[in-house]
């Protein structure tokens, strides 16, 4: 069963979990025989972080990847986006770390809870869910240039403190672009 946790934690919904059809997100199909109906909600709220960990890491790999000639001719390579995705691939770095210690403990230790995983990803319960709805007001509002850049700024003070240190560490990338932009202008 943690191996299958691993791989929703990862973005990978297997064959334990599928898209739900209200949230979007993960969750254990019903009526499995080998799973607890009290142990539903917390693989639920576990399995919830592979989804936004997923959009994340696929805004990410899209605005990254090399473009080409076609995406400068339709002005898809948004530099300011760039700089975000490369932010959030950062902040991204340390749920990827979590995900591999905790694999490896439950490997040394494979009788530990479905509780002590909930417990060491506790912090990103809070934080993955305000980097999804940042990517998606940007995306819903359009927001291009220095736009990104104040909106970034109003999310670092949201008044929780690992929200805040994440915002921070993706507006740190952006400046380069403004730079970039101000010194083309002058």
């Amino acid at each position: 069963m943690q191996h299958e946790i691993f791989l929703a934690l990862a973005g990978c919904p297997g064959s334990t979990f599928t898209v739900s059809r209200e949230s979007g997100l993960f969750e254990v199909i019903t009526d499995l025989p080998f799973i607890h109906p009290s142990e539903v909600a917390i693989l639920n709220r576990l399995s919830g972080l592979g989804t936004y960990y997923k959009q994340l890491n696929d805004f990410t790999k899209q605005q990254t990847t090399f473009c080409t000639a076609l995406d400068l001719i339709k002005d898809e390579g948004n530099l300011y986006h760039k700089a975000m995705a490369y932010g959030f691939d950062k902040v991204l770095d340390s749920y990827r770390k979590k995900l591999v210690d905790v694999e490896q403990k439950c490997m040394m230790q494979p009788d530990l809870p479905i509780s002590h995983i909930q417990h060491e990803f506790e912090d990103f319960q809070l934080l993955l869910p305000a980097l999804d709805s940042c990517l998606k007001y940007v995306h819903n509002h359009k927001l291009q240039g220095c736009q990104i850049l104040s909106f970034l700024h109003q999310q670092c003070s949201s008044g929780i403190s690992s929200v805040e240190t994440a915002f921070t560490r993706i507006l740190d990338t952006c400046p380069m672009c403004f730079h970039k932009q101000l010194s083309a202008w002058m």
